[in-house]
C-alpha cells in the first residue's frame, strides 16, 4: 500500500480485513488517487465498488463484500458460516441476510440477499457478523438431502462448533420449513453420535434388528471414548472410518483395545463396508456376542435378512453356540 495513504483508511483496511467499498474509499481519498491505487493494483477489485488489498484472500473479501453490500445491519448466513467454522469448503455463493424491514439489494452474481423473517439477526456476532453456526446449518438443510445434511451437522458437532441440540432448538423454534418433521426425527437420531457411520449402525444395525441401545461416545479407560458399550455386557464396538484411525490413530485404537481386554471387554470393529454394506450380518455377530454375555434377546430379522438357516451356519462357523430363543421365528 503506497505511503500516500491515508491512515484513517489503512485503519479501516485493517479493521474490515483488507475489503472496502468505494464509497468508504471516497471518504478518504478523492476519485483520482481511487483510480490510482485500482491502476496500480494497490487496490483489486471484488466486485462492483468493492475492493480488497492484494494480499487479502479472496474468499475473505468475498465474504465482507456480502457484508458491506448488506449493510451494518446485515450479517452472513448459509454455506459461508460452515465455511468460516471449517466444516465445509468455500461456497460459490455467499448468502447475506437483511433485516425484515430493509430496502432490497440489487443482485449480483456470487452473492445472495435475503430477508430474514425468523430473528437470526438478533443473534449475528463477530466483527464481520454472522449468525451463528447452528441457524446456518438449518437453513443450509433446506437444501439437502436428509442424508447429505445429517453429514454435514455431525461434521460441525465432530468439530465442536456446535451440538446437535442446539441446531435441534433452532429448528424447533421455526414453524414452517421444508421437510421439518423428518429433519426433527433426525436430529433426534444424531443426540451423542459424531459420525454418519455412527449413525448407520444406530439405524440399520441395532434399531433394524431390535438390539440394545448402546451407550455412545462413553469414556471407558485412560480418558479415552468408546463409540458404542454395551453396559454390563462387556462388549465395545469401534466404528472406523478414516478419520482419526490412520497414523498414530492406529496404536491408539490397539492401547486401548489391548487395555479393555484386560478388563474382559471385547471390541468388535467394523468399517465402511460392513456397516452400510452388509448391516444384517454385523448385527448378528453383536447379537451373537451379546447373547454370550447374557442378553437374553431376541434378535429380530429385518426384511433384508438372510434366512434363519444361513443366520444359524453363520453362528457355527464362528464356534459359538447359540442360546434358545436368541433367533426369533
Amino acid at each position: 500500500m503506497r505511503r500516500d495513504v491515508p491512515l484513517a483508511l489503512l485503519t479501516l483496511l485493517a479493521r474490515q480485513d483488507g475489503t472496502v467499498t468505494r464509497t468508504q474509499a471516497l471518504q478518504h481519498l478523492t476519485p483520482t488517487p481511487l483510480k490510482r491505487l485500482l491502476r496500480n493494483e494497490g487496490l483489486v477489485p471484488v466486485t462492483t465498488a468493492v475492493y480488497r488489498h492484494p494480499t487479502t484472500p479472496p474468499i475473505v473479501a468475498r465474504a465482507w463484500a456480502g457484508h458491506l453490500l448488506g449493510g451494518p445491519d446485515s450479517a452472513l448466513g448459509g454455506l459461508i458460516v460452515l465455511y468460516r467454522a471449517g466444516i465445509t469448503s468455500a461456497p460459490a455463493v455467499i448468502d447475506t441476510w437483511l433485516p425484515s424491514g430493509h430496502p432490497s439489494v440489487r443482485p449480483r452474481h456470487g452473492w445472495a440477499f435475503h430477508r430474514d423473517g425468523e430473528e437470526r439477526l438478533t443473534r449475528r456476532r463477530g466483527t464481520l457478523p454472522c449468525v451463528p453456526v447452528e441457524v446456518a446449518l438449518v437453513d443450509v438443510g433446506a437444501d439437502l438431502a436428509l442424508t447429505d445434511w445429517a453429514g454435514v451437522v455431525l461434521d460441525a458437532v465432530r468439530e465442536r462448533v456446535v451440538s446437535v441440540e442446539r441446531v435441534r432448538q433452532v429448528l424447533l423454534a421455526r414453524h414452517r420449513g421444508r421437510q421439518r418433521a423428518a429433519r426433527l426425527a433426525l436430529l433426534g437420531d444424531l443426540l451423542g453420535l459424531e459420525s454418519d457411520l455412527e449413525l448407520r449402525f444406530r439405524r440399520d444395525v441395532e434399531r433394524a434388528h431390535r438390539l440394545p441401545v448402546g451407550r455412545r461416545q462413553d469414556a471407558t479407560v485412560a480418558h479415552q471414548r468408546t463409540d458404542v458399550r454395551y453396559e454390563g455386557l462387556a462388549t465395545l464396538v469401534e466404528l472406523d472410518g478414516r478419520r482419526g484411525h490412520d497414523g498414530s490413530g492406529v496404536f491408539r485404537d490397539l492401547d486401548r483395545d489391548n487395555v479393555h481386554a484386560v478388563r474382559d471387554d471385547v471390541t468388535l470393529r467394523y468399517g465402511s463396508f460392513d456397516v452400510r454394506g452388509r448391516p444384517c450380518i454385523v448385527a448378528w455377530q453383536v447379537a451373537v456376542r451379546l447373547a454370550s454375555q447374557g442378553w437374553p434377546g431376541p434378535f429380530r430379522r429385518c426384511p433384508s435378512c438372510p434366512d434363519p438357516g444361513s443366520l444359524r451356519r453363520a453362528a457355527s462357523s464362528w464356534n459359538v453356540t447359540l442360546p434358545p430363543g436368541l433367533l426369533a421365528p
